[in-house]
């Protein structure tokens, strides 16, 4: 769970950071990030022991269905008028379940050092650098 959630920070960090890049450019882009909420997917179906168990309980009794937790995805993907950095989540409680809402990014996702670092410790592995476009 510690990796999947450092792997869940890492994307928000990385869109955001994303669209600090985009936003200093003329580049064509625009970088919004997306959370389903907690969907019962395939996901909560795997595992063995209690862990397992507990996960397929829990999908079946609280998380919304996959359909559900596309929307925010959709939305972020099809909605013209969001700006570089926008956030959507589901409107429920804890943001869980619902319909699509622009949300809050944490701390963490919208520190711009921890971002910088990120970008760069991502182009170090890839071999990839971000060029500015010149439109």
């Amino acid at each position: 769970m510690a990796a999947y959630s450092a792997s869940k920070l890492a994307n928000a960090v990385f869109g955001a950071e994303l669209a600090r890049r985009e936003q200093s450019s003329s580049a064509p882009i625009t970088s919004v990030l997306a959370h389903p909420g907690y969907s019962n997917t395939p996901m909560q179906k795997k595992g063995s022991g209690v862990i397992g168990i507990a996960m397929r309980v829990s999908g079946k009794l609280f998380a919304q269905s996959p359909e559900m937790g596309a929307l925010p995805q959709l939305f972020a993907a099809t909605e013209p008028d969001l700006a570089g950095g926008s956030y959507v989540g589901p409107d429920g409680r804890g943001g869980r379940s619902g319909h699509p809402t622009l949300v809050q990014l944490s701390a963490a996702a919208r520190d711009p050092e921890l971002g910088r670092r990120l970008w760069e410790r991502s182009q170090q592995l890839t071999g990839i650098r971000w060029h500015t476009a010149t439109v």
